[in-house]
This record gives structure tokens, C-alpha cells and sequence, in this order.
């Protein structure tokens, strides 16, 4: 299921529809509440996706992962840490459109 949207350079696009989740501790997992907030474009009021109501312990999850993952980050060298935001950021200019879509 998708849905059509008009893009910042004005050309037809598909949105694919449906239930995105969120990633903690390099899962991607659902709210504990299994809660769900709809997506609704502002500009016609369509329903373009869901994505999780998280909750006080999904953030709770979610910073104790960190918090784990960050000696293994700290213990990285500078270039090495600088790899992979670089990797990550030609990632998100690679996805812009459907990053902004979302």
C-alpha cells in the first residue's frame, strides 16, 4: 500500500504506507505499549504511515544500549569514528527525499 505525495522538486512520488519501528540497541523493535501514533500529511490529511508511541521505558532502552555502545565507540580512533558519520551522512543525503517524506 502507498500513497502519492508531491515532492520539494514538484514530480509524483510513492510513499510506501505502513508501520515503521524503532531501533534500540540495533533491533528494530516496537513500543513496549504496542501504542501506535498515525502519520497524516498536512497538506490533504491522508494517513502516510504509523510509527511507534514510544514510551518512558522504550527510552529507557534505548539509553541504557547507548550506554553500552559507548566504550566501544570511545575506544574507536577519531578517523575511525569520522568513517562512520561520514557513511552515515552520505546515507542520509542519498535518502533526503524519502527521509523528508517521512
Amino acid at each position: 500500500m502507498a500513497t502519492e505525495m508531491l515532492s520539494q522538486k514538484s514530480k509524483v512520488v510513492k510513499v510506501p504506507l505502513g508501520r515503521k519501528k524503532m531501533l534500540i540497541g540495533g533491533q528494530l523493535v516496537e513500543s513496549v505499549s504496542g501504542r501506535w501514533l498515525e502519520s497524516i500529511n498536512p497538506a490533504d490529511e491522508t494517513q502516510l504511515g504509523r510509527v511507534p508511541m514510544g514510551t518512558a521505558a522504550d527510552m529507557a532502552a534505548a539509553v541504557e544500549a547507548a550506554e553500552k555502545a559507548q566504550p566501544a565507540w570511545a575506544a574507536l580512533s577519531m578517523s575511525s569514528r569520522a568513517e562512520y558519520i561520514h557513511k552515515l551522512g552520505d546515507a542520509i543525503l542519498k535518502r533526503g527525499e524519502e527521509i523528508a517524506r517521512i
